[in-house]
């Protein structure tokens, strides 16, 4: 794949999720559901940055030739990026089945929101799903170490990454990195995710029917829910392709030319994943938009009046 397309992905994404940090920021109405899109772009962020240093810095490195410190110590960042980054996913996914779980509750079980979907309890929610997520992948900074690597073409010595004993341990490789990981990760999370969108589409179908007996408040979370759909949807194509390389990775013990092109193509979607939920927000959520609209208002606003109390500064006085 390169550098140039995940460079631009995780680029655009990295850009993308601190604009709608800012944005979702500026929300003043403590929504429960806007309060978990935060959360799933703050993850989102995190893996896009330890996505640079795992994939694009290493590759960059490679086709420059280059001494610089920043290539030459590489290995200390990957070595403590790689369980960040790791923690990082497995918040995002789950924060992702958040927002699907509140909109379930908003859409198949209305009267119960007011008592489950509040702001304290999501940020509950938030909260443990930020703990497990580093509990579960604590583990992870004993996987690999660095080594001295003397390398010809450079003429200098540099650290590379290489695997500890536990990361090449038959009992650790099997129970965690196989067993746990494959479920935790990607087979509960997408169970999870396949129950509460099919209800959520089944009652959304049956509302179009009913449009006209339905309220304002009712119409209002139905349309609310066109963005944690799309969410759902883009991460479930991503998901299973990283669940079917995971299963390919474990079933064939050498790692082909075929199956290493997949990998690679299957990390890309891992980027797009997290990098494209900021244009879908714009696109998909009206209440973003509008948020979004306000803060290039008030950004336009703020830099006028600085720029005219400047130039007031600046008058000569008579």
């Amino acid at each position: 794949m390169g550098i140039r397309l995940p460079g631009i992905l995780c680029f655009l994404g990295i850009v993308g999720n601190l604009l709608a940090l800012l944005v979702l920021s500026r929300d003043t109405s403590r929504s429960a559901s806007l309060m978990s899109l935060k959360a799933l772009a703050l993850s989102d962020l995190i893996l896009l940055v330890c996505a640079v240093v795992q994939q694009i810095v290493p590759l960059w490195c490679l086709e420059a030739l280059s001494r610089d410190a920043l290539c030459l110590h590489q290995g200390f960042l990957r070595v403590y990026s790689w369980p960040v980054l790791c923690a990082a996913q497995m918040a995002s996914i789950w924060f992702t089945v958040l927002v699907s779980a509140e909109r379930f509750i908003a859409i198949c079980r209305p009267l119960s929101a007011p008592r489950l979907c509040t702001f304290s309890r999501v940020r509950t929610s938030i909260i443990t799903i930020t703990l497990a997520s580093v509990f579960f992948n604590v583990v992870k900074f004993f996987e690999f170490e660095t080594l001295p690597e003397f390398t010809p073409e450079l003429n200098a010595t540099r650290f590379i990454l290489s695997p500890t004993w536990l990361r090449q341990d038959q009992i650790y490789r099997y129970l965690y990195n196989t067993v746990l990981f494959c479920l935790v990760i990607y087979a509960l999370p997408l169970s999870v995710l396949t129950v509460l969108n099919v209800k959520i589409v089944r009652r959304i179908k049956q509302a179009r029917k009913e449009w006209q007996l339905l309220n304002r408040s009712q119409k209002r979370e139905m349309k609310a829910t066109t963005l944690p759909l799309v969410i759902v949807l883009v991460y479930f194509i991503c998901g299973t392709q990283s669940l079917l390389s995971f299963i390919l990775d474990a079933v064939f013990v050498d790692f082909s030319p075929w199956l290493q092109i997949y990998t690679a193509f299957v990390n890309l979607l891992v980027i797009f994943n997290s990098a494209v939920n900021f244009f879908l927000m714009y696109c998909f959520g009206s209440r973003f938009r509008r948020l979004l609209k306000d803060t290039l208002c008030c950004t336009r606003v703020d830099r006028h009046n600085s720029f005219h109390s400047s130039s007031q500064r600046m008058l000569p006085s008579k």
